[in-house]
């Protein structure tokens, strides 16, 4: 009775791996593809505002069958003209210089598709903003983690809100607890 259950599990199995095989092989080889690029809602392509902008393309592939997936590894990005825009294989985009470039998306069995780029005051720096610019510092380095000083109770005299999630507190508990000897603003760069 075990041997023939078995048995009968063997052959199931091999028949939904041969299945599994088949519509794998005939998906893959049925890809006519329709490449699609997602953008932010509403727009017809990317504007840089600034130096410090960047921008992640994704890229679809949409086959006969109607089956869509992540191809953003997979094409081929060239931008011209060049020194406008940088591009990657990954498809993450960094502005260079002030002007308008086109990046062309290509993928072999597919029609390329072509995403137009503005990259304007490229030469004006914005002004350090604590929330968008330092707290993200401190996630990334650990110092608002539960384990360190975003424990309701700190650590060493010094606290900050968990994760970031009040930078107003924070720039206050870095600026003016412990009588603001944590930064002298006459040499910041000092300490």
């Amino acid at each position: 009775m075990q041997t023939s259950m078995r048995r009968s599990c063997l052959i199931w199995g091999l028949l939904v791996c041969s299945l599994g095989l088949f519509l794998s092989g005939n998906l893959m080889g049925a890809e006519q593809a329709n490449l699609t690029i997602h953008y932010h809602a509403g727009q017809t392509g990317i504007q840089f505002l600034d130096a410090d902008a960047r921008h992640q393309l994704v890229v679809n592939s949409q086959n006969a069958g109607g089956m869509i997936r992540d191809v953003t590894r997979e094409v081929e990005y060239i931008a011209s003209p060049a020194g406008i825009v940088s591009v990657d294989d990954r498809g993450y985009v960094t502005p260079l210089a002030n002007g308008r470039a086109t990046i062309n998306i290509k993928m072999s069995g597919a029609t390329s598709v072509d995403v137009p780029v503005t990259v304007s005051s490229f030469e004006v720096s914005h002004p350090v903003s604590f929330s968008n610019d330092v707290v993200p510092l401190l996630t990334r380095a650990g110092c608002n983690g539960g384990a360190c000083h975003g424990t309701p109770a700190g650590k060493n005299n010094f606290r900050l809100s968990l994760l970031g999630f009040e930078p107003i507190d924070d720039f206050e508990h870095i600026t003016v607890e412990l009588r603001g000897r944590r930064i002298f603003p006459a040499a910041a760069e000092e300490i």
